[in-house]
């Protein structure tokens, strides 16, 4: 539960209180955060206080940390063999000299890494990419199988990167010395060839001219291998961050997002989405469609951004300077998004041909808008294949086969009655159907529109 001041905040705790006890339910005791109490930290097991979202929380700071509880052994009796403990950079490197690593004891390894919030997601990332190129090296192993020595230098840097931030603590409050009630999301966007990466700024107040950024938290996804496989990333990240963006929206409540931004380094992709006439294929077209109909829901603004000032670029290049990336401020203030709007290194993207290299198609010639709908009263059948079928080419077949069933006919003319069955069931709510570079008049003649 969370509210604005302690009064409010002890009036929902007791409604809760009194709504679960009436229902047989009854709590521990409520643990609030910043406050000194008899529990400190909740998430260590062994202190029967449960979780938080499988992180530690410090209560008297009200902070995050995420558990680093690193061991390469399997379990016998629901305990790990300490002599296998890694507490250390030293201990990983004892450890690879002195044993082979399976390919199981990597898949622990890199489980062992629980940040669902993806608050350092580069970690999470990094492990995962470690563990696939492991498997796609040597093909077809088995789990006690050795895997390839070649991911060893990668695997010690981000076991060092674990330890450095073991001792992080992030606030469960993402609006420090706000002023007001008004707050900007931003959904910094980014791709590689090997995955995907979304990152969620909050911009808010602080002051008259002054402004504060936070990080909120983020995703990451795995590609598949293949061609256009950097496009195809580039195309999912925008996805992911249309996607938070949303959840976002959903979630917080008690503040109002004054506006909402997208940014990309990528032409392409920002074409594609921002485009009405590009020929593209169904990969990026049923991703595109829907981060458009989100644009235009949420108004949110989309924004170019340079590879070299993206906020979510740390996810997606292992650079050697990203192991220690978590350690700066940037990466949970953001690069720019706490400066003046007039200082961002973005630009309002305007769609420009040049930028997609699949086929345009002549505009003049493209219907924009188009309400219509297929519809039949009375008929049982026709309405069934209506309501089963989404494309009208369908509807079409389906019905044809059933005049051929029912009749005579030869296939062609029984695919056109139901073709003219079909017509005479659109309805069209406009007069106007309007176009890029043209209007056309809508009007209904023996039972067809023309």
């Amino acid at each position: 539960l969370g509210s604005d001041t302690r009064e409010q905040l002890q009036e929902l705790i007791d409604i809760a209180t009194r709504g679960t006890r009436a229902g047989g339910f009854v709590y521990k005791g409520w643990v609030i955060g910043g406050e000194s109490g008899d529990v400190t930290v909740i998430g260590h097991k062994d202190h029967n206080t449960g979780t938080c979202l499988g992180l530690l929380w410090s209560v008297e700071s009200d902070t995050w940390s995420i558990p680093c509880s690193l061991n390469m052994s399997a379990k016998s009796r629901g305990l790990r063999d300490p002599e296998f403990d890694i507490n250390s950079l030293s201990d990983m490197t004892r450890f690879l000299n002195s044993y082979e690593l399976s390919k199981r004891a990597l898949l622990r390894y890199t489980a062992s890494w629980y940040d669902p919030l993806y608050l350092c997601g580069q970690v999470r990332a990094y492990l995962t990419l470690i563990y696939r190129r492991a498997i796609k090296t040597l093909p077809g192993q088995r789990w006690e199988d050795a895997v390839t020595p070649e991911i060893y230098n990668d695997l010690l840097k981000v076991t060092k990167m674990i330890f450095e931030l073991r001792d992080i603590k992030i606030s469960r409050f993402c609006f420090d010395g706000i002023v007001g009630k008004e707050i900007e999301i931003l959904a910094s966007c980014d791709g590689s060839d090997l995955l995907s990466a979304a990152r969620i700024f909050v911009r808010y107040k602080t002051g008259p001219n002054t402004f504060r950024a936070q990080y909120l938290f983020g995703s990451i996804l795995l590609i598949g291998s293949g061609d256009e496989n950097a496009v195809k990333c580039e195309c999912h990240a925008f996805y992911l961050g249309v996607n938070l963006l949303a959840r976002t929206q959903q979630i917080i409540r008690n503040y109002t997002i004054k506006q909402f931004y997208i940014l990309s380094d990528s032409q392409i992709t920002l074409s594609g989405v921002c485009s009405l006439t590009a020929n593209q294929k169904l990969y990026y077209r049923q991703r595109n469609s829907f981060s458009r109909s989100q644009i235009e829901k949420m108004n949110i603004k989309v924004l170019y951004c340079p590879g070299t000032e993206s906020d979510s670029d740390i996810f997606t290049k292992m650079r050697k300077d990203s192991f220690n990336g978590a350690l700066h401020r940037d990466y949970w203030e953001s690069k720019f998004f706490h400066k003046p709007q007039s200082q961002w290194p973005t630009s309002e993207y305007v769609y420009d041909p040049v930028h997609i290299t699949n086929e345009i198609l002549d505009p003049g010639l493209t219907v924009c808008v188009l309400r219509t709908g297929v519809w039949q009263s009375g008929n049982v059948i026709l309405n069934k294949i209506i309501h089963r079928f989404s494309v009208f080419s369908a509807m079409v077949k389906c019905l044809a086969y059933v005049y051929l069933f029912l009749s005579t006919e030869t296939l062609a003319s029984a695919r056109e009655r139901a073709r003219l069955t079909l017509l005479r069931s659109v309805h069209i709510g406009d007069d106007i159907v309007s176009g890029l570079r043209r209007s056309f008049q809508v009007e209904k003649n023996q039972d067809l529109w023309w």
